[in-house]
């Protein structure tokens, strides 16, 4: 059931990808050079393989100037092979599509990396609005606590001066009366 396509060389970094990529759908590639490409599960989400629906993962992030809904969309095995219920055909079909199957899976392959890369751009614009927004709080504390400490000397300093002049006017008031009593204690004698 299904197409399979035949890939020389040494393919062993590609196979490792495509089992990542695609494992979960059904398509599985084997082999270190020869490598056959097709459907090797029976059942894909627990259907008989033969009306399977397109899988996707939708995610969505938002952010008040630049709003962006990123759609993660894969393939399910039947669409990346050939009709899994037509097995008859000549070779030359089955070439055919078996380049067609792989053709569709280097395309997912691209569209799995230009999301990640999607993904990648927003998770270091939240990195950044994060560091921002906690470098912006350090600072406001530190400018609040600098303004307490300012104000602070500030009234440590007229607190001082308004204690000396009140001493010094209690010191003169005192001599004042000091003397008022001198002048009529000589007066009375």
């Amino acid at each position: 059931k299904g197409v399979t396509a035949t890939i020389t060389g040494d393919m062993t970094r590609d196979i490792e990808e495509i089992n990542n990529k695609f494992g979960v759908f059904g398509v599985k590639a084997e082999g270190a050079s020869g490598v056959a490409l097709g459907n090797t599960y029976g059942t894909v989400g627990g259907s008989d393989g033969n009306d399977v629906g397109t899988p996707y993962i939708a995610l969505t992030f938002a952010d008040v100037n630049n709003p962006a809904n990123i759609s993660v969309q894969s393939s399910n095995a039947q669409n990346l092979a050939a009709d899994s219920t037509n097995n008859t055909g000549s070779t030359t079909d089955a070439d055919a599509n078996a380049r067609a199957a792989i053709g569709k899976i280097a395309t997912a392959i691209k569209n799995v990396n230009i999301q990640r890369s999607e993904l990648g751009a927003v998770s270091n614009r939240l990195n950044h609005t994060v560091n921002n927004l906690t470098n912006i709080s350090s600072n406001l504390s530190a400018a609040k606590g600098g303004i307490e400490d300012a104000d602070f000397a500030l009234e440590t300093t007229n607190l001082a001066k308004n204690q000396i002049l009140q001493q010094a006017s209690t010191a003169m008031l005192a001599q004042a009366n000091a003397s008022q009593q001198n002048v009529l204690a000589l007066l009375r004698s």
